[in-house]
């Protein structure tokens, strides 16, 4: 498995939106990042995230999917699947069919991500609809 870093943030905005960005830095200084503008349901999101990572730190097989909605309809999937200690996760564009992100490594590393990704949306005021 190759050695790299992933990180996640999302910025909030009115309206339980937000802007959700998936990074991949690599060893080798390479670094693949993908953005979601307005994403709905942000906060249903961070949710879904802490679930899953307490879900694979009980050592359960995880196959899953998550729907990514923006404001103008668009449409991603964020596909997850965790075994043996071991997480891969990958953004498809259902208008295209393609991946736009992908990431692989180990269920500490994912779980860092998801965990800081939870610590610094402290830092963003949030908005009563």
């Amino acid at each position: 498995m190759k050695n790299n870093k992933l990180t996640l943030s999302i910025h909030f905005i009115r309206g339980n939106r937000g802007s959700l960005v998936f990074k991949d830095e690599g060893e080798d200084g390479s670094c693949e990042a993908f953005r979601i503008n307005r994403l709905v349901d942000a906060l249903g999101f961070v949710a879904c995230m802490k679930q899953l990572i307490l879900s694979i730190a009980l050592e359960a097989e995880q196959d899953c999917m998550y729907e990514l909605w923006n404001g103008t309809g668009k449409l991603w999937v964020l596909f997850c699947h965790a075994e043996d200690g071991e997480v891969t996760i990958a953004v498809e564009d259902c208008q295209s069919s393609e991946m736009v992100f992908s990431w692989a490594g180990w269920e500490r590393e994912f779980r860092d991500a998801v965990e800081g990704m939870i610590i610094n949306m402290g830092r963003y005021a949030f908005f009563v609809v």
